[in-house]
Formats: structure tokens, C-alpha cells, sequence
């Protein structure tokens, strides 16, 4: 009886915590989406649909980057500034959302630099990264497309990326996207957002619309290849969406002229700077194998 006591209070212990890194191992992206609330937050919803009259069958097409970055991936802040130098040098024409993953290699790259330093990963960040299938820091997505030698939709290397973004700057596409109303009140951090989508020409396949908003003006830890600057300014930071994660289905088929009056909905953390903050709206396919954004369009949160 005696060895038995002496044995069994060890035993308990070291069988306690197995189970417990059993358990943490176990915890995966959307255990962790309460720490990091990103997705699911707010409504959305179709108003109404009615036919509009089409003035021009075909617009520019705007152009949409997913950088995928990380606090402590000394090449990033290369990739940030080519796509400043874009969006600069295209006003009104380019759109920027900058994601942070949790998961593996990429969780550990782009984790903070430091305890004082935020920390930008989402579960819709990490879901875009596997999606596309990014393996590596930076890598883009432009326009969500396959581009013709690529294996993902993440683009392999950062040489390509001025080819790519000539040809999609180039291109005019079959949809617009504009504000009909914003409406933003600082006293409890709620936007209500309405805002349509004109087809100008017949589209035969499902389409989904998704309000992505994200902060600027950010000051935190960034390592380089020369150490760590701890008052960075991150950019274009994905902060959160609305609805769920593959977006708002605009069922088949549409017509020419027929418009979509859509009403988003949303909240914000108090610790986020409204005055920094952009929406950015993302029509696109949503096929096994397209991906590819129709159209996108970018606005303030409060201005």
C-alpha cells in the first residue's frame, strides 16, 4: 500500500501532462480565432436586385495584391515598398490587403518580433495562405489569378511580379463596384456600408463579393537583414471581414445591366485607429479552379 502511494501521485502528474500537449498540439487555426477575432463579424446581405441601364459593356480593371508577409521576415519589407511603389504610382487603381499566418513555417516568420510588438496574424489570413497555397515569405497574389507557368495562385517569385501586374493593370473587365452610402459612428465603432455591383455584360457562373478592412499607420517590430527596427510602419494590415469566409454569393446568372444594392455591417476593436483604416470590397470567382478577382474598389473607413 505504501509503494502504491509512493508511485501513484508521479504517475498522475506525468499522465496530466501528456494529456495536456496532447491537447495543445491539437488546438489548430480556429481554436485560436477568439484571440484574434477576424471573421464572421457584422451582416451582410443582398437589398434588392434590379436592372440598370449600361453605359459602357467594359471598365478598368482595378488591381488587388495579397501580400503575404511577417514581422520577422527580413525580405518582406522589399515586398511592401514595390507594392506602395503600385499602388503610388496607380491611385485609385491598386488595393493592398497584407496577411499574417498562424500555421508552421509561416506562423513562426510571421509571429511578433518581440513582446511589444502587435500581433498581426488572422485565421482569415492563415485560410487565404493555404488556399493559395503560399510556402514561402513574401509571396504575392495578384488578382487572385493562376498566372501561366505557375503551379498556385501564390506566386512563386517576386521577379515575376512586375510582368503580372502589367498585364493586369492593362486588362478592362464587366463589373463595377461604387458606394451608395457609409455611414461610420466612433461613439460605438459600427459601420453600416451599402453599396452595389452593376454587371455591364452576362456573367453564366456564381460570383461572391467580400468587404475586407484593413489599418494603416501601424508602429511596430519589423526585423531586416540588419536587425530588428522596432517603430516600423506596417501598412495595409487585414484587420478583419464581414460575413463568411469565401464571401456573399451573387447567384447565377446575371444578366447585362442587373445590380446588386448590398448592405454590409461591422464593429471594430477599440484599439484600432478608425482614421487609418480602408475598405476594400473584392468581387471574384470562386471555383476549384478560379480564383481570379472580376473587380475590386477601395474606400475609407470614416472619411
Amino acid at each position: 500500500m505504501i509503494k502504491m502511494k509512493k508511485y501513484l501521485l508521479p504517475s498522475l502528474f506525468f499522465i496530466s501532462t501528456f494529456l495536456f500537449i496532447l491537447g495543445c498540439k491539437e488546438r489548430g487555426v480556429e481554436d485560436l480565432i477568439n484571440l484574434h477575432p477576424d471573421a464572421n463579424v457584422g451582416k451582410f446581405y443582398v437589398d434588392n436586385v434590379v436592372n440598370e441601364a449600361v453605359v459602357n459593356p467594359f471598365v478598368n480593371k482595378n488591381v488587388l495584391i495579397e501580400d503575404f508577409t511577417g514581422q520577422k521576415c527580413i525580405n518582406c519589407p522589399r515586398a511592401h515598398k514595390k507594392a506602395d511603389d503600385y499602388d503610388t504610382a496607380n491611385p485609385g487603381k491598386v488595393f493592398i490587403v497584407a496577411y499574417h499566418s498562424f500555421e508552421g513555417s509561416l506562423g513562426s516568420v510571421a509571429e511578433p518580433v518581440n513582446k511589444d510588438s502587435n500581433d498581426f496574424r488572422t485565421a482569415f489570413g492563415t485560410k487565404k495562405g493555404n488556399e493559395f497555397v503560399v510556402a514561402k515569405l513574401p509571396q504575392w497574389a495578384i488578382n487572385r489569378n493562376k498566372f501561366k507557368g505557375e503551379n498556385n495562385v501564390a506566386i512563386e517569385s517576386e521577379n515575376s511580379w512586375p510582368n503580372y501586374m502589367g498585364l493586369e493593370l492593362a486588362k478592362t473587365t464587366n463589373a463595377e463596384i461604387s458606394i451608395v452610402s457609409k455611414t461610420f459612428n466612433a461613439k460605438d465603432s459600427s459601420l453600416d456600408l451599402k453599396f452595389k455591383v452593376h454587371y455591364l455584360s452576362s456573367v453564366p457562373d456564381d460570383q461572391y463579393v467580400s468587404v475586407l478592412f484593413t489599418e494603416n499607420k501601424i508602429v511596430s517590430g519589423q526585423e531586416v537583414l540588419t536587425g530588428i527596427i522596432p517603430n516600423y510602419v506596417h501598412e495595409h494590415i487585414f484587420r478583419r471581414n464581414v460575413g463568411e469566409y469565401i464571401g456573399l454569393k451573387l447567384d447565377k446568372p446575371k444578366s447585362a445591366g442587373q445590380t446588386y444594392y448590398i448592405t454590409a455591417k461591422s464593429n471594430f476593436s477599440p484599439k484600432w485607429n478608425y482614421d487609418n483604416m480602408n475598405i476594400i470590397i473584392v468581387l471574384a470567382n470562386n471555383s476549384q479552379t478560379d480564383k481570379s478577382v472580376i473587380q475590386s474598389f477601395g474606400t475609407s473607413l470614416t472619411k
